[in-house]
């Protein structure tokens, strides 16, 4: 294997775990945009827990369940039962 080849299930992992932040995303884009764009560190990539994403937004923990079954708020599957919520999502709620 080539050093600068990605292997199939660590790509199909990477684009299912990205596709809920980039709706269209394939393989292929991400391949193309790994190796295009410069590394470039996010600006805030932390991930809150339900507890966290609560006293953040100012609501009970029951209302942060209620906006990630809606779709209003983004997750991030770390485990089967442990799920986290990125800043930038939080953030963009808020925005809008």
């Amino acid at each position: 294997m080539q050093k600068d080849t990605i292997r199939p299930e660590i790509l199909a992992g990477a684009t299912a775990l990205l596709m809920p932040f980039y709706p269209g995303l394939t393989a292929e884009t991400l391949v193309k945009k790994l190796r295009t764009e410069p590394q470039q560190e996010k600006q805030s990539d932390r991930l809150f827990s339900i507890a966290a994403t609560a006293k953040y937004l100012g609501v009970s923990k029951m209302t942060v369940y209620r906006l990630l079954k809606d779709g209003k708020l983004p997750k991030v599957k770390v485990s089967k039962r442990l799920l986290r919520i990125p800043e930038t999502a939080i953030q963009s709620f808020l925005k809008d």
